[in-house]
């Protein structure tokens, strides 16, 4: 089956790459963004699902439709706005047999490609799929769900049962429903209950059933839908379609709607597909719909506004001087004490020894927290190594920005070689010493210091200002995981990382991936070792071959602009793997461990697979050759365009504070924004303290570079929240 996924966003993509996994069927993705377009071609299509990263190679991906020709199958996922463009300019694939399907959201979409392809060619049908789109050729499996599809009469083809049967072949739960016009009715009083009221109120799904007037308008909204869907003959699949809408707006209750996010991103939504069908279709059967059609007419209003929940507006964008209430508000002498008593606290982690763990800090910082009036939750991950959540609300709604730094630090190895106690938190000169001073608590209470300005303030802001303050982002990461996991990141629109980067602004992380490598052979008598099988010669042949390969990559992709060259570094290295060293005994097995930095243009899994064939290689050159590889630990590379919004907001605001063109930069490693990255946030590193300092003896950061800090993140949080760039 030759199929066609006209919209290749996030859920087009979902569908483009489980289709592909069916032998037989050849996958064509069309959209108009060509740097997606040409993600996909080069390294297929990345997904994210359930905490693992597959790649999905087996697409075509393409911005003409007369590159691919006709199909048997036209999957549409196209923003309903977009309906009759995309599927006209697309009609290169429709020939006389080929099947149009749409399951996209509301109302009109299957007139408008009939009006292209014609009626017989038409089935439609709804996912409870999810997905979010990550970034060029990336995107994330949100949610699984049904998928039901039918023909607009309700019989069951051959066509349809041969289409229900290679979506199941693909991993797709899906069954054949003889009511689907029901099915797309019942989706769509669903989404006119939801969509609108959240894109005018800027509440989220389930803040929609506090307010009892809110919760009014919900229901009149969809009792008119019902009421227009029943004078049109169609047969719903609920009785009671408030009772099923106000189910969805608790079991999304955390979600902001599509339409919100159009709202607060400036987009044009789709009420006239929604809302504004049920007026249309209301019209036709003489049933009135004044609660929709109010609705429709203030989303469009909205839509014509530079901003739905405006404070205020300064011709020309604000400046740091329309904010100097706010920066006057930080206690520059408290900041200094608070990093001091922080530093003070050792968080080193060792699960040796009791009590050594985040969790003293995190009490002192979530008590300080409590006490400024901060909303505060504190949750363990593990025994003894909690999370701290906080929230500073705005006074309207709006979007949410995340400041983010972690509480562990790494061990201060032999203190007699520091010149400082490195938990004195002495200061000298300009200098804060100290475990973490940079590497990250000093940047920690820059963050904490500038949301208190700002709530000191008093200045109004729209949305809210997130604090994750998480456990173990120095060991594999598991505090941002769990803040991921529990949900904290799902309303997040951009995060900023605390972290020592001299207040350069990094719009990129190197990737990373940690490997285990062993290598068989056959314990023997060191004086006759031809009795056994020396596994160190064969890994270090694994070793000059891992060499070539970091050569080749470095020839192939040069020096990236921001973070410099990829590398493959062997760290450690043990013969035997387990048990006593002897000098003349041949050992069993060998052990190595890999640290593979990336940077844009390598893929994961094309090195993994370029070190598996190494493998063949010497397996082919030496028939005792026996080796394993296994990832341990995998983080993409990261990029936040220049472009981005919270990319604009911190080079305006280092700019205001610092008087001086920012300086663009890459972080040399990987950090907790890596995670919140796969998640869709789009993530800038930026803090005080030198780039090169952590995790050295006499670990310093300047008390200056950390005033300018603070006054870089308020200004940030500022600029993003209120909207002004």
């Amino acid at each position: 089956m030759k199929i066609a996924i006209i919209g290749a966003g996030a859920m087009g993509c979902l569908y483009g790459a489980k289709l592909s996994t069916v032998p037989g069927v050849e996958v064509n993705l069309l959209d108009v963004w060509k740097e997606h377009v040409d993600a996909i071609n080069a390294c297929g299509i990345l997904m994210e699902e359930q905490g693992n990263i597959i790649t999905y190679r087996n697409v075509k991906a393409g911005t003409a439709a007369e590159d691919v020709g006709v199909c048997d199958l036209a999957v549409i996922f196209v923003k309903s706005t977009f309906t009759s463009s995309a599927v006209k300019d697309n009609k290169a694939v429709f020939g006389p047999e080929t099947v149009a399907l749409t399951l996209q959201n509301g109302l009109g979409n299957i007139e408008l490609i009939k009006e292209v392809v014609g009626e017989s060619n038409v089935i439609a049908g709804t996912t409870a799929h999810g997905a979010t789109m990550l970034g060029p050729g990336k995107i994330r499996h949100a949610g699984s769900g049904k998928t039901a599809i039918g023909e607009l009469d309700g019989t069951v083809t051959p066509r349809i049962q041969r289409i229900a049967q290679v979506l199941r072949e693909a991993g797709m739960e899906t069954e054949l429903s003889g009511n689907v016009l029901g099915l797309v009715w019942d989706k769509l009083l669903v989404n006119v209950g939801i969509n609108a009221l959240t894109g005018i109120t800027g509440l989220l799904n389930g803040q929609l059933l506090e307010h009892p007037e809110i919760e009014e308008l919900l229901e009149d909204a969809v009792t008119e839908g019902k009421e227009v869907a029943l004078a049109l003959g169609i047969k719903l699949g609920f009785t009671d379609s408030v009772a099923h809408t106000k189910e969805v707006c608790k079991a999304t209750a955390a979600n902001k709607s599509s339409m919100l996010q159009d709202v607060l991103n400036h987009k044009k939504t789709e009420i006239d597909m929604i809302n504004g069908a049920v007026v249309r279709e209301g019209e036709k059967v003489n049933v009135a719909t004044p609660v929709n059609k109010t609705l429709t007419n203030l989303i469009k209003f909205i839509e014509k506004q530079q901003s739905p929940f405006s404070i205020r507006k300064r011709k020309g964008g604000w400046r740091m001087q329309d904010y100097a209430n706010v920066i006057n508000a930080i206690k520059t002498d408290e900041l200094i004490k608070f990093t001091q008593d922080i530093i003070r606290i050792n968080s080193v982690y060792n699960p040796d020894k009791e009590g050594a763990n985040e969790s003293a800090v995190v009490t002192f910082i979530s008590d300080f927290l409590k006490k400024e009036g901060f909303e505060v939750h504190v949750e363990e991950v593990v025994p003894g190594r909690p999370n701290i959540i906080a929230f500073l609300r705005g006074s309207q709604p709006g979007k949410t920005i995340l400041f983010e730094g972690h509480t562990d630090v790494v061990t201060a190895g032999d203190p007699s070689k520091w010149k400082y106690d490195p938990f004195g938190a002495e200061i000298v000169g300009d200098r804060i010493y100290g475990r973490g001073a940079c590497d990250t608590k000093g940047n920690v209470a820059a963050a904490i210091f500038a949301a208190r300005a700002v709530k000191d303030s008093g200045e109004p802001f729209k949305g809210d200002i997130l604090l994750c303050i998480p456990c173990d982002e120095e060991g594999m990461m598991i505090g941002i995981k769990d803040f991921i996991e529990k949900g904290w990141a799902k309303n997040v629109d951009a995060a900023v990382i605390c972290e020592p980067e001299e207040n350069h602004i990094c719009i990129f992380q190197k990737g990373a991936m940690r490997a285990v490598v062993r290598v068989f052979g056959k314990q023997s008598h060191g004086a006759m070792p031809l009795t056994g099988i020396n596994p160190n010669w064969r890994l270090a042949k694994i070793i000059c071959e891992l060499e070539k390969l970091e050569q080749s990559e470095k020839e192939r992709l040069g020096c990236h602009e921001y973070l410099k060259w990829p590398s493959i570094t062997p760290t450690v290295i043990a013969s035997p793997a387990e048990g006593e060293a002897q000098i003349n005994v041949v050992p069993g097995e060998a052990y190595m461990t890999l640290d593979i930095r990336t940077v844009p243009g390598q893929d994961h899994q094309t090195l993994k697979q370029q070190i598996l064939d190494i493998y063949d290689k010497l397996a082919k050159e030496d028939p005792d050759f026996k080796a394993t590889l296994e990832i341990i630990e995998e983080r993409p590379w990261t990029e936040t365009p220049k472009d981005a919004t919270i990319t604009k907001c911190v080079y305006r605001a280092v700019k205001e504070v610092t008087k001086e063109e920012p300086v663009w930069q890459g972080v040399p490693g990987a950090t907790d924004g890596t995670f919140l990255h796969l998640e869709g946030i789009p993530t800038i590193v930026i803090g005080a303290g030198d780039t090169y300092i952590p995790h050295h003896v006499d670990e310093y950061v300047e008390i200056s570079q950390l005033i300018e800090t603070t006054k870089i993140y308020v200004l940030t949080s500022m600029y993003f929240l209120n909207e002004d760039i």
